[in-house]
């Protein structure tokens, strides 16, 4: 699978953890989940493939994982609206 796009919907819980799974994903599109919720764990590090990650209006909490600086295809990332706190990582320049 190369898109995941889930906008607006009820979808619960952390999707981080099988997302972590796909190697050859594009592009994440889930915002306006409310109840997506959790870190962002570190493994996106390993989704060199990723353009575009957008969470606007999720829960997703925590802070930037320093590995997405390894996202070096990475053209979007939108996180407007979500529980990100802390800095973005000097990895991600």
């Amino acid at each position: 699978m190369k898109r995941l796009v889930l906008e607006k919907n009820d979808f619960r819980g952390n999707p981080w953890e099988s997302i972590r799974h796909w190697p050859k994903i594009q592009d994440i599109r889930l915002d306006y989940n409310q109840e997506l919720k959790g870190p962002i764990l570190t493994e996106i590090g390993t989704l060199t493939d990723i353009k575009d990650i957008t969470i606007t209006g999720t829960k997703t909490g925590g802070s930037l994982p320093s590995e997405i600086g390894l996202l070096t295809n990475l053209e979007l990332l939108a996180f407007e609206q979500s529980d990100l706190t802390g800095t973005i990582p000097f990895e991600f320049w």
